[in-house]
């Protein structure tokens, strides 16, 4: 989530500014601080500091364009993605210079212009709001939680059937311990990981937010376990049960991946910031 966006030059003069949310910043300071770190980095370290921790949720991600000597600072939520936003930077300072070089002279067309820029580039790499992800988030878990369930029960029928087949309808103490259990056992555990960890990676993935992906991998736990009982074998509710363990920690973990990868590609909406 993106809070502010400043576009200097090395000199220390603010050419474009934008705040994103209420909280006000002594832009004043903020320049100056910017033109140090940047005019240190590149001159006594020879290269420039991408990001620094500016503690309470806040980040500062620099973007250097050196041929024009001015460079992009954005002020940004802590659980950005360092990358993704220097993409988005270097995107609107390539704007900036197309539209505006070379004198760089900002009158109020000429800015709402380069606001209009800026919205166009958020707008590729913005979540949107956290009711739709909510909304896109269970469109998706439903129909894909009872196909998959449906697909596990089938493949369960047929590997059972297909046992009967080999060993006949009468099993010996020691086909059931030796090569049917533990290859039921396997069995479960890879259906139990497409069910329940595909469908809690897209969760993670659209949702956007851990707290909420934790309490998404429960109430798929759920729901999934009530189509189970409620279904032609409703015993296979009982391997459910039984990794109940390995399916929270499993869903938990494809959840976390998929937010992981998230926001890697999108920011989150400026105005849920906590």
């Amino acid at each position: 989530m993106i809070k502010n966006i400043y576009i200097l030059s090395r000199n220390g003069m603010l050419l474009y500014s934008k705040n994103f949310i209420e909280q006000k910043y002594d832009d004043n300071l903020l320049i100056g601080f910017f033109t140090s770190v940047e005019n240190f980095s590149r001159e006594a370290l020879e290269s420039i500091v991408k990001f620094i921790d500016l503690g309470v949720d806040n980040k500062l991600i620099l973007k250097p364009k050196p041929d024009e000597k001015i460079f992009g600072a954005a002020i940004v939520s802590s659980k950005d993605n360092n990358i993704l936003v220097g993409k988005i930077l270097d995107n609107i300072l390539q704007d900036f210079i197309d539209d505006f070089s070379p004198d760089y002279n900002l009158d109020r067309k000429s800015k709402s212009k380069m606001d209009k820029n800026i919205e166009d580039n958020l707008k590729k790499r913005t979540s949107s709001s956290l009711r739709i992800r909510i909304l896109k988030t269970w469109l998706i878990l439903g129909p894909l939680g009872l196909l998959l369930t449906i697909i596990n029960i089938m493949a369960t029928e047929y590997f059972i059937s297909s046992r009967q087949s080999e060993y006949g309808s009468f099993f010996y103490m020691e086909d059931i311990l030796l090569s049917i259990i533990p290859q039921v056992v396997l069995i479960s555990l890879a259906e139990l990981v497409l069910v329940f960890g595909v469908a809690n990676f897209i969760s993670g993935y659209i949702i956007l937010d851990l707290k909420l992906a934790a309490i998404n991998v429960l109430l798929y736990f759920g729901y999934i376990l009530i189509f189970y009982f409620i279904s032609v074998k409703p015993v296979l509710a009982l391997i459910i049960l039984t990794f109940f363990p390995f399916i929270i920690v499993a869903s938990l973990l494809a959840a976390y991946l998929g937010y992981v990868l998230a926001l890697q590609r999108i920011t989150l909406r400026v105005k849920e910031i906590d």
